[in-house]
C-alpha cells in the first residue's frame, strides 16, 4: 500500500483528502469518486471559473475540508475558498 504525502491515514481520516482513497473497510488503491458532506470551492478573484468549475474536492471530515480550503489559498495561491456543508446548505466560517 502506498502512502500519500498528506498523511491522512496517519491522522485518522476515513479517506485521503487528495486522492480520495478510502482507508476503512474495503480499502482499494483506486480512488472512490463519491460526493461527500463538505464541498470545497476555490479560485482566483480575477479569473473565477464559476459554479462547479470552482469545485476542488469533497470531504466527510469538517476539519480536513477546512484545512484543504486554507491550503488552496496558501499553497495554490487562490484568492478565495469556501466550504459548504451539504447537510445544512450553509457555508462554514473558518
Amino acid at each position: 500500500m502506498s502512502s500519500c504525502a498528506c498523511k491522512c491515514e496517519e491522522k485518522g481520516c476515513d479517506s485521503c483528502c487528495y486522492c480520495g482513497r478510502n482507508f476503512g473497510e474495503g480499502f482499494s488503491e483506486s480512488p472512490k469518486k463519491i460526493m461527500k458532506r463538505y464541498l470545497v470551492f476555490g479560485g482566483s478573484q480575477y479569473y473565477p471559473d464559476g459554479g462547479w468549475d470552482d469545485f476542488k474536492e469533497s470531504f466527510n471530515n469538517k476539519e480536513a475540508a477546512i484545512l484543504h480550503a486554507r491550503e488552496c489559498e496558501g499553497e495554490w495561491d487562490y484568492s478565495w475558498s469556501q466550504v459548504i456543508d451539504t447537510e445544512t446548505g450553509k457555508e462554514l466560517e473558518y
